[in-house]
């Protein structure tokens, strides 16, 4: 009898109905893509309701322009919060919204210091608030809502269909 031995570390095991099937390199660049769009979306909301509360142009290239400070400051930010690391990434709308706000916390400063920069003047203190707040608020809000859509919590046991059922037959299978 030939018996080969695989080192724990080296097997990806999955459950019935691969409930317990771990993230690949795939959908976590999948994941990471998902929350650049959304995070890019929600600084241009929060831009473009600034811009129509102020009367200002509408378009998309100053609405872009608005955005940026805000935007370079929470992509150059990220790495402070995690903000795409696994709890970003994962089914926690609490874990997500904590690494969302301590992004946001350092980056909220550093694109309101970007905009002063290219205004050429400290904006004045209710803008302060108001962009940190409403800002904040989108980011953070987005990202909670974000990871909660991914989550299998509150629709009870995760129901396989007929295909997963024969990758399971098949899986036990292979290991006889």
């Amino acid at each position: 009898m030939n018996v080969k031995v695989i080192p724990l570390e080296e097997t990806r095991f999955q459950g019935v109905a691969n409930a317990a099937k771990a993230e690949t390199a795939a959908e976590r660049n999948y994941r990471i893509a998902q929350l650049v769009v959304g995070d890019c979306a929600a600084l241009l909301a929060f831009a473009a309701i600034g811009r129509g509360n102020h009367g200002e142009g509408m378009y998309a290239a100053d609405v872009a322009a608005t955005a940026a400070p805000f935007a370079l400051g929470w992509f150059g930010a990220m790495k402070i919060g995690d903000s795409f690391g696994k709890d970003a990434r994962g089914s926690d709308g609490m874990k997500a919204a904590v690494s969302a706000g301590k992004t946001w916390a350092v980056a909220g400063p550093v694109g309101l210091a970007l905009r002063a920069l290219g205004k050429g003047a400290a904006p004045p203190a209710p803008f302060v608030v108001v962009s940190l707040t409403f800002a904040g608020a989108f980011l953070i809000g987005w990202r909670y809502w974000f990871a909660n859509s991914k989550s299998d919590s509150g629709r009870g046991n995760k129901q396989g269909n007929p295909l997963e059922f024969m990758n399971l037959l098949f899986g036990l299978v292979k290991r006889w």
